[in-house]
């Protein structure tokens, strides 16, 4: 079984650079071979065979996609080693095509000076990236799937309080104190 995922051109870097090292990590975390055709800019994961654990391969694939949506190596690894989750939320679906609609809903996601955002990653104790018409979420399951809620709602054009509250009411159905953003 093998999974393809297309890469933007700046992001692959990433993935390739110091030899490689990033790519051997993974497979070498996730039993699963990793090929780059940098001209289709496409990644090609497949399973190693030595295990039949499709999760390994999945895991991989979602830490490989992370990066290609904005995220920091250091914190797509967490879908790897620590079974972090990925989300992801295309603003396009809220915008379509048009450029200035895409910024303006990136800048209600991010916030002033990053406020928004980084409530959102507090509350929810996750790590967000906003990159091209995506905004990437890693964090543990119950917690990425209400920091989700959260983007979709503002990027549907909630006002940033309706947003956390909604986060705050998730957390209280989940049992989950949490402190004032």
């Amino acid at each position: 079984m093998a999974e393809y995922i297309k890469i933007p051109k700046e992001r692959l870097k990433l993935l390739t650079e110091n030899k490689g090292k990033l790519i051997k990590y993974i497979e070498s975390q996730s039993d699963t071979k990793i090929s780059i055709d940098r001209e289709a800019q496409e990644i090609s994961i497949e399973s190693s065979g030595k295990s039949e654990e499709i999760f390994d391969l999945w895991r991989a694939r979602d830490t490989v996609k992370a990066v290609g949506r904005g995220a920091e190596p250091e914190a797509a690894l967490d879908i790897l080693e620590s079974g972090a989750e990925l989300q992801l939320v295309d603003l396009s679906e809220f915008v379509g095509k048009k450029h200035n609609a895409l910024v303006r809903i990136k800048g209600r996601v991010i916030g002033t000076k990053g406020k928004a955002k980084n409530i959102i990653e507090n509350l929810t104790n996750t790590q967000i990236f906003v990159y091209g018409k995506t905004v990437t979420i890693i964090g543990e399951h119950d917690m990425s799937i209400i920091a989700r809620g959260a983007v979709e709602l503002l990027a549907g054009g909630t006002m940033h309080s309706t947003a956390i509250r909604h986060i705050e009411t998730e957390l209280s159905k989940l049992g989950v104190k949490y402190k004032d953003a």
